[in-house]
C-alpha cells in the first residue's frame, strides 16, 4: 500500500518578497489564509546559516498539491517538500493559520473572526455602537 501524502506542503524562500508573493499566489488558488503558515526568523539548526529563513506552509487536500507546488516554484522557492523533510533541513515548519515573524506570533486568517463590527457614520450604521 502506498503511503498517503502529508496534507501540509512547506517551501523555503531566500527573501521576504518571494515569501509574500507565494502567500498571495496561494490565496489566488483558493487556499484560505487560515490554512497558510508563515515563518520569518533565524535558525540555529543549519550549520553556517546566518540570517533569517523565510518559510511558508499550506494545509490542503492532496488534489490541490500540484497547484501549491506550482505557486511555490513560480515564486522562486529554493526548495519545498513535506513537513518532515523541511523540519529536518530547517529546524521548524510554520503552523498553518499563523505568522511567526522573529519573536512575534500572530494569527493569519480567521483564527480570530471579525465578528464584532463597529457602526460608524462612514458605513451608514450610526455612530460607534456595536452591531
Amino acid at each position: 500500500m502506498a503511503a498517503k501524502a502529508a496534507p501540509i506542503l512547506v517551501a523555503a524562500f531566500d527573501c521576504e518578497e518571494k515569501l509574500w508573493a507565494s502567500v498571495s499566489g496561494l490565496k489566488e488558488k483558493g487556499i484560505g489564509p487560515e490554512f497558510i503558515g508563515v515563518y520569518i526568523g533565524g535558525n540555529g539548526v543549519i550549520p553556517g546559516h546566518h540570517g533569517d529563513m523565510y518559510l511558508v506552509s499550506a494545509f490542503a487536500a492532496s488534489r490541490l498539491h500540484d497547484d501549491i507546488r506550482s505557486v511555490f516554484a513560480s515564486c522562486g522557492a529554493s526548495e519545498f517538500g513535506g513537513p518532515q523533510e523541511m523540519r529536518a533541513s530547517h529546524g521548524t515548519v510554520p503552523h498553518p493559520g499563523s505568522i511567526e515573524d522573529r519573536d512575534l506570533k500572530l494569527p493569519l486568517g480567521m483564527e480570530y473572526p471579525d465578528t464584532v463590527r463597529r457602526r460608524t457614520p462612514a458605513n451608514g450604521n450610526g455612530s460607534g455602537a456595536r452591531t
